[in-house]
């Protein structure tokens, strides 16, 4: 999740907090700031595994690093350690009971809403080194901030706070139809329920707002893990018989529209290897999905869709490869052998590799792997342990070199 939803969490959990614990608005006042310090900082706090690439000299490094031990259950203990020292030496106050649970909550809160998209975390990172993902929520979501937002213009006290934050809405919104990611008529009517959740808000009283606004991004959160559900089941069906076995299915909803997902649904047997990428929209009417198109033109080259008819669904293209060419020079290059360990749908055009989770969007993204003379011959300085994604395709190919 972006850091600026993983902040409003934060801050949102905070203020939970303080009028839990608060008898007086005087109180409150006192408890804002430590309570606010330590929830925004633990809100965060895991993504300062990005510091790793500080060892690392390749791009490679920020794949493998990043949401490693630091999202792990098994790990946050140190975390927390860290946490309320800072919190300590910063204001000098005694270390509560109400202080340690607002960090843990919050340590927890980033690890749950980075599971929820297609990224993945290490959940059990050192017992288990698997991926985990729930494909969920896109990386960032508009409806999350009007659940949050309009809480944090009613708390702030400085009026460039409170004016600041409903213009940052909009400009994001704004890009984000420019970009053509979401839709001018959806932009508008999140700005509209931010509107009215700020107004909502205001007739009640401080220590119910949060609460209000706690339960409106949980309902955000059950309403798009509903939908991939739904989504993830349609698909299966459609593509779980076809010749080349379905092994996985990733997928991202549009920001801001649990109705609309993209998808890519990977194929794979002893012999061949196929990627298929289209777009799936719920409820639909006819055999087509009306929904954005998430893949660019400046993206990953496909080959033309088999054009799958049914409902809802349209396919954009699709990869086909061998796995002799998709892992070509695995044995010898520890950097490629790295690249595995990270990338859920690879794919290959001669010696450059993608993630197509991110290649159909973009070229040169940040999961582009050069396979050349130079990355043969280095290896990381951080190596890491992590079982690569596509571990069920590369028993296939040695299988097929035994």
């Amino acid at each position: 999740m972006d850091n600026i939803t993983h902040s409003l969490f934060g801050a949102v959990l905070a203020e939970t907090a303080v009028q839990l614990v608060s008898k007086t608005p005087e109180e409150a006042a006192r408890k804002r700031k430590s309570f606010y310090f330590v929830s925004i900082l633990g809100a965060n706090f895991p993504d300062f595994d990005l510091v790793m690439q500080l060892f690392e000299s390749i791009r490679l490094g920020y794949m493998l690093n990043h949401r490693g031990y630091t999202h792990s259950i098994f790990f946050l203990l140190p975390q927390l350690l860290l946490v309320l020292g800072l919190a300590k030496l910063i204001f000098k106050n005694k270390i509560t009971w109400q202080i340690t649970a607002l960090a843990v909550v919050a340590l927890l809160s980033h690890v749950w809403l980075d599971y929820l998209n297609s990224y993945g975390i290490h959940l059990f990172a050192g017992v288990d080194d698997h991926w985990f993902y729930k494909d969920s929520v896109y990386i960032i979501e508009p409806w999350y901030w009007v659940a949050l937002m309009p809480l944090m213009m009613l708390v702030a006290k400085s009026k460039i706070w409170r004016l600041g934050i409903p213009a940052f809405l909009c400009v994001m919104l704004g890009f984000g139809a420019g970009w053509k990611v979401i839709s001018a008529p959806l932009a508008l009517c999140i700005l509209a329920a931010t509107g009215a959740t700020y107004f909502a808000m205001k007739r009640l009283s401080p220590r119910v707002r949060p609460w209000l606004s706690l339960a409106l991004a949980v309902s955000v959160m059950v309403v798009f893990i509903s939908a991939q559900s739904l989504v993830r089941q349609r698909l299966t069906e459609l593509y779980g018989t076809q010749e080349v076995p379905l092994i996985d299915i990733t997928l991202s909803p549009l920001p801001g529209n649990a109705l609309c997902w993209s998808y890519l649904a990977v194929h794979g047997n002893s012999e061949r290897y196929k990627v298929v990428v289209g777009n799936f929209q719920l409820f639909a009417s006819e055999n087509k999905s009306s929904c954005l198109n998430w893949v660019k033109p400046e993206g990953f080259t496909l080959q033309p869709p088999d054009a799958l008819a049914a409902v809802g669904i349209t396919e954009i293209g699709k990869y086909e490869s061998s796995l002799q060419e998709l892992f070509k020079g695995y044995e010898t290059s520890c950097q490629l052998q790295a690249w595995f360990r990270v990338s859920r749908v690879p794919a290959r055009a001669e010696d450059t590799l993608d993630d197509l989770r991110y290649a159909i969007k973009s070229k040169n993204n940040f999961s582009t792997f050069k396979d050349d003379e130079t990355t043969r011959k280095s290896c990381l300085n951080l190596p890491s342990p992590w079982i690569p994604p596509r571990k069920d395709l590369l028993d296939l190919y040695f299988k097929n070199r035994s």
